[in-house]
């Protein structure tokens, strides 16, 4: 419909977001985890509409896939 939901954040580095991934168990709360430049991965609850983790330096460099 063209309409902002939502707005999230990635891990306040200001890099950008390379990669995001859902989750796609239906008996789970809806996920969405996203990757970037900074190498940290954040996983955010699609329901809630807050981070539910974090991880800073998760990997040794870009998330890109």
């Amino acid at each position: 419909m063209d309409q902002k939901l939502t707005d999230f954040g990635h891990d306040g580095t200001n890099l950008p977001v390379r990669c995001c991934a859902f989750s796609t168990a239906t008996s789970l709360e809806p996920l969405l985890a996203v990757g970037g430049d900074s190498g940290s991965v954040s996983v955010w609850s699609l329901e809630k509409r807050r981070l539910r983790t974090m991880t800073p330096g998760a990997h040794d460099s870009k998330v890109i896939r």
